[in-house]
């Protein structure tokens, strides 16, 4: 909407934008971070294999964006640490892609959720990792990925999952610890998120009309 001739690179001539610099580091973090649930890496391995990243961003960008890089590596790999013994007690799986129509006369849209989890019961619990500033305010209630991941996930699986976690790895409190925004179901198009006493409340429908 804001500028049509973008549009007209990007989804027509098909010309893609340059991811930044930090959006390459949040994209190769969450592979590192795969590969450690799957067990191709170990956990004590996982600061070796990030060095390694950085030994290729070097021909790529300045000092002073290496030097953000870094400090958002760090942060992100230190909130992993302390959150991986907890992913070891729910069966999941990770980083599957996700094909699904939102109306009959519309291109399909794709999503790639990070983790799935099941619990004793058998409900569904969609995690994804983040690597920016945490969620706030009125775009809790309309940013588009709960609602096109929760319904992407109803398409594949029959139903709708528990609840929705955003893990945001590098934006951590005083105490260090990484925040989260957690959207727990209240039916099969509601989803509740509450910060501070205020619920904040997803409609499916509604957002991806």
């Amino acid at each position: 909407k804001s500028c049509p001739y973008a549009f007209k690179l990007n989804v027509i001539d098909g010309i893609e934008k340059p991811q930044s610099a930090l959006a390459h580091l949040g994209s190769d973090l969450h592979d590192l971070y795969e590969h450690v649930q799957l067990g191709d890496i170990t956990i004590d391995e996982l600061d070796e294999q990030t060095n390694w990243l950085f030994d290729n961003y070097q021909e790529l960008y300045d000092e002073i964006t290496l030097e953000r890089m870094k400090s958002r590596a760090d942060i992100s790999n230190a909130s992993f640490k302390k959150l991986y013994p907890t992913l070891l007690e729910r069966k999941a799986t990770y980083e599957e892609r996700i094909y699904f129509p939102i109306a009959d006369d519309l291109p399909q849209v794709t999503i790639a959720y990070d983790r799935l989890e099941t619990d004793e019961d058998g409900e569904l619990h969609l995690v994804d990792w983040k690597t920016g500033k945490c969620m706030t305010g009125k775009k809790l209630t309309t940013d588009l990925q709960p609602a096109l991941y929760l319904k992407a996930i109803e398409h594949k699986y029959g139903k709708m999952p528990k609840t929705f976690t955003l893990i945001y790895l590098s934006d951590v409190d005083k105490k260090g610890n990484y925040k989260t925004r957690v959207f727990e179901r209240i039916n099969n198009n509601e989803f509740k998120c509450t910060v501070r006493g205020k619920d904040y409340i997803q409609n499916i429908d509604e957002q991806i009309k």
